[in-house]
C-alpha cells in the first residue's frame, strides 16, 4: 500500500528493496485471493450435494428419458433392468451412491406389506371370533338341542362341512321342543322356549358347510385385490348356486422357453381355446401349413393378448420408447383386447405378466391367471440347442465367433454331419463340455428362463435358485413334459374343462416347411428324440446342468401328481355317473363328460407305447 511504500522510504529502505517488498505483497495477497475462491467453490459443492442428495445415482431428474430409454433397452437386450445393472456395479450398503429415493420407495413398500398382513391377520381373527359368538349363542340358548344329540362322537364337526345337504329343521325342532319340555321352567315355558326355539333355527339354518362356504368367498375376494391372487387360480364352483354368478373369464398364461416344444403348445393352446371361433382356427391352420408368423392377426382375433407372440419376446408398441412415469405400451394393448383375449405368452413370459398386472390394474380388471410351463430332460434340451446351432446360447455363439443369426444364419454354422453326431469325440461333445460347462456359457438354460427376471441377481446363489425354481414350478396350475407332449396336451384339456383334441395335427412341423438345406435344424415333428447320445457323455451334460437336472425331477413329479389327480376324478365321476364340476371363469364351452378326456389319455398311451 502507499502507507507501507511511505514507511519504507522513510526507514531509508532503498528503491530496488521497496520494489521486492512490494511484488512479495502482491503475491501474498493473490494467494490469500485464490484460496478464499477455493472455499467458495467447495462450500457451492457441499451444497449442490446436499441438494442432490435426495436424487438417484444414475442421474438428475432432467436424465430421467436417458435412464428410461437405458432401462428398456436392457431389458430387451439382456433381460435386466436398470435397476439390477447398478446393484452389479456399486456398494450395495452405500445409500448415498444408490440414492436415496429407490431406498425410500423400498422401505414404504415394506411397511405397506406389513400393514397389509396386519390388516389380514385383524380380519382373520375378527372373523374367527364372530363366529365363535355365533356358536357361543347357540350353545347357550335355554332349549338349545345338546351338541352330543346333533352329532355323534363318530360324525365331527367336519361332517357337516363335507356334507350336501343341510340338517333338518324339522326333526331338530323337535328335539328342541322334548329337550324344552324336560328342562325349561313352567313360567317360561311358552315365551322362553319360542325365543330358544327362533335362536335355534336360525343356527341350524346356517349350517357349518354353508359357513365355511361364505368364509371361502370372503376369502376368495379379498385375495382379488391382490397379484398373487392371480396366479394358479383355477377353482371348481363350490356349489351350483355359484355357476350362475357372474366371473371373470381365465387367462391361460404361458412362459415360453425355447426348444421345448413351446410352439407346438401355443398353437394346441389356441386350438382348445378357440374352437367356437373359425377364423381364429383358419390362421391356426395357416401357421401349421405355412412357415409366416400371424401374431398380429391372432391378436387382432383376440386369440392372443397383447404383446404375446408364439415365436418371439415380448412385442411392445412399435415407435414408442419407455417414459418417465409411464411404462412402454404393449402392441394392441385396448380395453377390450384385455377383455377377451385367451392366451398370455412369450418368450420373455415373466416381464409380459407383470406388465399385464399393472395394465389390469389401470383398467380395473381382474382375471383368473392359469399358469403352464413346459419341461424336457436336459440332455434332450441340449441336443435340441445344437440342432438350432445354439440360436438362443448367445454368449456361447460369442465364445465361438458365430454371433447373432444375422452375422451366422441359421444352417450355415455346422455340417449336416456335425449336427447328428452326439458321439463321444464329436463335435458336439467337445464344444459342450469345454466352451459350454467348463466354461459356463448358458448352462442350466431352463432354470435361467424359469427365473427369468430373477436370474441375474441371483444367478451365482445355489441354494436361493434352487428354492425359488422349486417355489416357480409349484405354483404352475399345469405342468408339461416334451417326451410326454400327448398326456400332457389331456391334462391341460382337463385343466381349462375343454374337448381334447388329437395332437397328430398340432405338433408344429417346421422342418417340413423349410428348404432341404435347413431341415436338419428341424429333423422331426411329434417325437422328442433328437438321436442316440453317447451314455458317458450324456451323465456329463447332466452334472452339467445340475439345476436343470433337479428342476426336470420336479417337473416331472408334479407331473404325475396331477395326472393321478385327474385320473381319479374322472374314475369317480364315471362310477357314480356324475358330470364334472365347472371351472370358476371357463365360459360357456365347458366340456364335463369325464369320458372324452379318458379316452385322450388312453390313445396317449397307445401313442407312447
Amino acid at each position: 500500500s502507499d502507507g507501507e511504500r511511505a514507511g519504507l522510504l522513510a526507514d531509508a529502505e532503498t528503491p530496488q528493496t521497496t520494489k521486492h517488498n512490494s511484488r512479495w505483497i502482491a503475491k501474498r495477497w493473490r494467494v490469500v485471493a485464490a484460496l478464499g475462491a477455493g472455499a467458495c467453490l467447495l462450500a457451492m459443492g457441499v451444497a449442490t450435494r446436499a441438494v442432490r442428495s435426495n436424487e438417484a445415482a444414475l442421474g438428475a431428474n432432467e436424465d430421467q428419458v436417458k435412464r428410461e430409454t437405458i432401462d428398456a433397452r436392457l431389458k430387451s437386450v439382456f433381460g435386466i433392468s436398470l435397476e439390477d445393472f447398478a446393484a452389479l456395479v456399486r456398494d450395495e450398503n452405500d445409500v448415498q451412491i444408490a440414492g436415496k429415493e429407490l431406498y425410500e420407495k423400498k422401505k414404504q413398500y415394506k411397511r405397506l406389506q406389513q400393514m397389509e398382513r396386519a390388516w389380514e391377520k385383524t380380519e382373520a381373527a375378527a372373523l374367527a371370533k364372530a363366529r365363535e359368538e355365533r356358536e357361543l349363542d347357540a350353545a347357550s340358548a335355554p332349549l338349545s338341542t345338546p351338541q352330543s344329540d346333533l352329532i355323534s362322537d363318530s360324525e365331527p364337526v367336519e361332517a357337516l362341512v363335507e356334507s350336501e345337504t343341510p340338517v333338518e329343521l324339522e326333526s331338530s325342532n323337535k328335539t328342541a321342543d322334548a329337550v324344552g319340555e324336560r328342562e325349561a321352567p313352567a313360567e317360561e315355558s311358552s315365551d322362553g322356549a319360542a325365543d330358544s326355539i327362533a335362536v335355534l333355527k336360525h343356527t341350524l339354518e346356517v349350517p357349518v358347510k354353508v359357513l365355511a362356504r361364505e368364509d371361502k368367498r370372503h376369502a376368495r375376494r379379498k385375495l382379488r385385490r391382490g397379484v398373487e391372487a392371480q396366479l394358479g387360480a383355477i377353482e371348481e364352483y363350490d356349489d351350483n348356486e355359484e355357476i350362475a354368478e357372474e366371473s371373470s373369464a381365465i387367462l391361460p398364461v404361458y412362459f415360453h422357453t425355447e426348444k421345448s416344444g413351446g410352439t407346438s403348445l401355443v398353437l394346441h393352446t389356441l386350438e382348445l381355446m378357440n374352437s367356437d371361433n373359425d377364423d381364429v382356427l383358419g390362421l391356426i391352420n395357416r401357421v401349421r401349413s405355412e412357415d409366416v408368423m400371424l401374431d398380429k392377426d391372432l391378436r387382432a382375433k383376440h386369440a392372443l393378448c397383447p404383446g404375446s407372440a408364439m415365436f418371439l419376446t415380448t412385442v411392445w408398441k412399435a415407435g414408442t420408447v419407455w417414459e418417465p412415469g409411464h411404462p412402454r405400451p404393449l402392441e394392441d394393448s385396448t380395453q377390450e383386447n384385455w377383455e377377451q383375449c385367451r392366451l398370455l405368452s412369450s418368450h420373455t413370459g415373466r416381464e409380459l405378466l407383470r406388465r399385464t398386472t399393472e395394465l389390469e390394474a389401470e383398467l380395473g380388471l381382474s382375471r383368473p391367471k392359469i399358469l403352464m410351463g413346459m419341461f424336457r430332460d436336459p440332455a434332450e434340451y441340449e441336443q435340441a440347442a445344437w440342432r438350432s446351432e445354439l440360436f438362443m446360447y448367445h454368449d456361447l455363439r460369442a465364445k465361438l465367433g458365430w454371433g447373432k443369426l444375422a452375422q451366422t444364419p441359421l444352417g450355415s454354422a455346422l455340417t449336416q454331419e456335425e449336427l447328428k453326431d452326439f458321439g463321444a469325440d464329436s463335435k458336439f461333445a467337445k464344444i459342450m463340455l469345454e466352451d459350454h460347462c467348463k466354461a459356463g456359457l448358458d448352462k442350466n438354460f431352463q432354470t435361467k428362463k424359469l427365473l427369468e427376471d430373477k436370474w441375474t441377481s441371483m444367478k451365482d446363489n445355489h441354494d436361493a435358485i434352487m428354492a425359488l425354481a422349486k417355489e416357480r414350478v409349484m405354483e404352475l396350475d399345469w405342468v408339461g413334459l416334451t417326451h410326454r407332449f400327448d398326456e400332457s396336451a389331456c391334462v391341460l384339456a382337463y385343466t381349462l374343462r375343454r374337448q381334447p383334441l388329437s395332437t397328430s395335427d398340432s405338433n408344429y412341423d417346421r422342418g417340413s416347411l423349410l428348404p432341404a438345406t435347413l431341415r436338419a435344424n428341424h429333423p422331426h415333428s411329434g417325437d422328442h428324440s433328437e438321436g442316440a447320445m453317447d451314455p458317458g457323455l450324456k451323465a456329463k451334460l447332466y452334472e452339467c446342468n445340475d439345476l436343470d437336472a433337479a428342476v426336470f425331477k420336479l417337473a416331472e413329479t408334479r407331473f404325475e401328481a396331477k395326472k393321478t389327480e385327474m385320473m381319479e376324478t374322472l374314475q369317480r365321476a364315471i362310477s357314480a355317473s356324475e358330470q364334472l364340476r365347472p371351472i370358476r371363469g371357463g365360459g360357456e364351452h365347458q366340456m364335463l363328460d369325464p369320458k372324452p378326456y379318458i379316452d385322450c389319455m388312453h390313445q396317449a398311451g397307445m401313442g407312447a407305447a
